[in-house]
């Protein structure tokens, strides 16, 4: 997710050793790899895609293996089985989206990044 948020800044200054390039450059040498450039070729944009799909498949199954597993936890205790490990279990889901939940907003806010133009527009009516 990093790569991902850090891709504008870099590209901007001209940085082209991150993971974006570096991955679009091993996909351009993979024959059987086409891309939606005009020739077919794999482009930088291909590669955002695809590590935007990589990063959401991967949350959706934390979050999948932690709800199952909360679920559980809360029949458990429904049935009034108490146990150290439901404390953790339901205090990892927690602290999981929580952290999911905080990490682009900070960087959307952090001027680091320099993501502002993605955060919505204020508008303020006095009429």
């Amino acid at each position: 997710m990093n790569d991902l948020l850090s891709f504008h800044k870099e590209e901007l200054a001209g940085e082209t050793s991150n993971l974006v390039h570096l991955k679009t450059q091993a996909f351009r040498s993979i024959p059987s790899f086409k891309g939606s450039g005009p020739s077919g070729e794999w482009t930088v944009s291909d590669t955002i895609h695809l590590l935007c799909d990589e990063v959401k498949d991967a949350t959706l199954r934390i979050d999948r293996l932690l709800h199952v597993e909360e679920n559980e936890i809360m029949e458990g205790q429904k049935r009034g089985v108490e146990d150290v490990e439901v404390d953790v279990d339901i205090t990892i889901a927690k602290q999981w989206r929580a952290f999911r939940n905080g990490y682009i907003s900070w960087h959307l806010e952090s001027q680091r990044y320099g993501l502002d133009f993605l955060r919505p527009q204020k508008f303020y009516s006095r009429e």
